[in-house]
């Protein structure tokens, strides 16, 4: 199955990102809903496939232009899976980037207890809204590194999906114990600046049910440059 992405970034330079977790822990019978993060094509019309994936696994586009990988798993589930995501130049058939998810099969007993949720968590998300834990702003010299643990909860069992708007380079957003994931960026004297990242959590059952959070950090001097959230849902288009 492929599924062809057009970009409206019109910067000619040969260069695709997605960032994916790298590593997903699942209960046999347990459908798998992953959220792949818009990709940063530069002027590139890009192609996204599957390669080398278990029997089940599909790539789809839902209506507000988010792209995720579903996979209902069955009890035949194996101890290691791999999923294998191909991005590719639609015009030239280059290879731009090939990215894996290692899946590794847990005992129910071994998925940790969810925290007990405030008052507020459960009334955000009697709904089916997810709701997602206040992220400080940060503050911080070139060179210095930003750890954020992004954390979101439903009132069932589901776990909301969680995104950033974008990463930059030397930054990470790969998932943690308990369903969350930590937003890592090592930053360096070209990123000095004043930068807004949006975090998002959603509501894997319907993806028009989020909450979203915006987060600005601050490296070294803010007047050097100013980066911003692009708006919702415009960074792939169908």
């Amino acid at each position: 199955m492929l599924l062809i992405v057009s970009l409206v970034s019109m910067t000619p330079v040969i260069a695709a990102y997605l960032s994916v977790s790298e590593s997903l822990s699942l209960v046999a019978g347990e459908h798998l809903l992953q959220l792949l993060p818009p990709v940063d094509s530069q002027g590139q019309r890009i192609q996204i496939a599957l390669g080398e994936a278990p029997p089940g696994v599909l790539l789809t586009v839902d209506d507000v232009g988010q792209m995720l990988l579903h996979w209902q798993t069955g009890s035949e589930l194996a101890g290691e899976s791999r999923i294998e995501i191909l991005l590719s130049n639609v015009d030239t058939g280059k290879l731009l980037e090939r990215r894996q998810i290692m899946i590794h099969r847990v005992e129910p007993e071994m998925v940790p207890t969810a925290p007990v949720k405030s008052e507020r968590a459960i009334a955000a998300a009697s709904d089916g809204v997810p709701h997602l834990n206040e992220l400080p702003n940060q503050l911080i010299s070139p060179g210095f590194v930003v750890s954020l643990q992004v954390q979101a909860s439903l009132p069932d069992t589901s776990r909301p999906i969680l995104q950033v708007d974008r990463l930059p380079k030397g930054a990470s957003f790969e998932a943690s114990d308990g369903g969350s994931r930590t937003f890592y960026w090592r930053t360096g004297n070209k990123d000095e600046g004043e930068h807004v990242f949006r975090f998002t959590a959603i509501n894997p059952v319907d993806a028009s049910l989020r909450d979203s959070h915006e987060v600005m950090i601050v490296v070294g001097d803010p007047t050097k440059s100013r980066t911003r959230p692009e708006p919702e849902g415009s960074s792939i288009q169908q």
